[in-house]
Parts: structure tokens; sequence; C-alpha cells
């Protein structure tokens, strides 16, 4: 699992910690539905239960951590009182880390989407073949959207159908841009 914001639980033990914890997991992600999309267009490939059991016990830690070292210096009431509000600032930091990552990764592949899309024509004008343009694209440095089609290159390399996987990395990406243009692509290999 990706790094958690303000996670004490080493990396080792997270997926045990989620096991554990995959009840309260269960019942928190009936409060955030859009988090199983989040987590999916973060690069983040793992179920909302198990990334908010993971930020259930990494909260419990923490709690309990803030509450005896803000408490022995003044009274243990009183610091677990201010670690509850801490811990409730650094629960909603980490539930908002999925849309806060998704954000950025949308910035880097816009940035090097239309300077790809125009190579693209490019190819595509002097009669080069979709694949070979789609292996071009994920081999050039186009940073992230050049790692977008290089997973499309995988699965087409791999067997699967052309339009098929177009369609299925539009879908799963979180620029609306990339999406369109992923989608006239597509539109275009369907019309011939």
């Amino acid at each position: 699992m990706r790094n958690i914001p303000y996670c004490l639980i080493p990396p080792p033990f997270v997926q045990g910690v989620a096991v554990t914890f995959s009840a309260m997991g269960n019942v928190l992600s009936k409060n955030f539905p859009e988090l199983d999309e989040q987590l999916e267009h973060a690069g983040m490939h793992h179920a909302a239960r198990d990334y908010l059991a993971v930020c259930f016990a990494s909260n419990i830690v923490l709690f309990i951590l803030f509450g005896f070292i803000i408490g022995l210096p003044l009274a243990l009431p009183l610091g677990f009182l201010l670690s509850f509000f801490l811990t409730v600032f650094v629960a909603m930091q980490q539930v908002t880390f999925p849309r806060v990552v998704t954000i950025r990764r949308v910035g880097r592949i816009e940035k090097h989407l239309l300077p790809a899309l125009q190579d693209m024509r490019v190819q595509i004008n002097a009669g080069i073949p979709m694949y070979s343009v789609l292996s071009n694209i994920a081999h050039a440095d186009y940073g992230d959207v050049s790692i977008e089609f290089g997973k499309a290159v995988d699965r087409i390399g791999a067997g699967e159908e052309q339009l098929h996987v177009m369609q299925s990395i539009a879908d799963a990406n979180p620029s609306i841009f990339f999406r369109r243009a992923i989608m006239q692509i597509s539109n275009g290999m369907h019309a011939g």
C-alpha cells in the first residue's frame, strides 16, 4: 500500500492491520462512497475499506501517542482532548490524500498531453500503424502520458483488442482531457 500520511505503522505490518480492522473499514467506507474511485485514480489499487482500516488503526496509535506526549506535561484528560482534535485533523488529511494525489497526477498528465497528441498526429499522418504509434509514445519522454500508453501497449501486446484497451485506459484515467482524447482516438479506430 502506498504511503499514507502520518501513518506510524511500519509498511510490513500494514496489510495485517488492514485485515484486523476490516470491519471498521467497512463501516467507514459507507461514509465515503467516492473513495474507491479516488484510490483507483490516484494509482493506489486498494479497496476503500482496506485503506480506511489502515487509517483507523494509524489514528488509534496517533491518539494514544499524542495523548501521552501532550498529557504528561499538562493534565492527562486535557492531553487526550487535544489529542482527539489532532487525530481528527490527521484523519481528514488521510481521507483527502487520494484526492490530492489524483489532482497532482492529473496535472502531470495534462502537462504532457498536448505534445504527445501532436507527436501521435504526425506519426499517424506518416502512415505508422496505431500499435507502433502507441509504443513510440510509451517509450518517449511524455511523463505520465507515456506511462498510460505503456500500460496500453503491454495489454495490447498480451493479446487484448486495441479498441477495448483504449476505452478501458480512458475510463480509468482521472484527466477529463486525456479521456476525451483517447475516446476520440477510439472512435477513429472504430470508424477505420
